[in-house]
């Protein structure tokens, strides 16, 4: 199979109520909370990789044995509504949301 290449800047997942299998697009080794925009933390209960997971729990973030996501590796996203998702996806992004957390 051949896929082509999506520039992660520019791919809106139209994801819907349960579990959703996308890809990930961003760079290597981004932390789940790094790599998922924080407008979503209320929508998104779970993320499933392979052989691991991690849940959002309020006050806590992301727990779980999944700590970090992978270019071209697929999860499973749970939601409890149907939304239109997309990766946190460059250095710039993740260093925004780390400064905002700091604040």
């Amino acid at each position: 199979m051949i896929g082509k290449e999506t520039q992660c800047d520019e791919t809106i997942y139209d994801l819907h109520w349960g579990k959703n299998l996308i890809s990930y697009i961003g760079p290597n080794g981004v932390s789940v909370e790094d790599a998922i925009p924080e407008e979503f933390d209320d929508f998104i209960i779970s993320i499933q990789g392979a052989s691991e997971a991690a849940i959002s729990i309020e006050g806590a973030g992301w727990v779980g044995s999944l700590d970090e996501v992978y270019k071209n590796s697929g999860y499973w996203l749970h939601l409890n509504q149907a939304i239109d998702f997309y990766w946190i996806c460059g250095d710039d992004d993740v260093a925004g949301r780390n400064s905002q957390e700091k604040n």
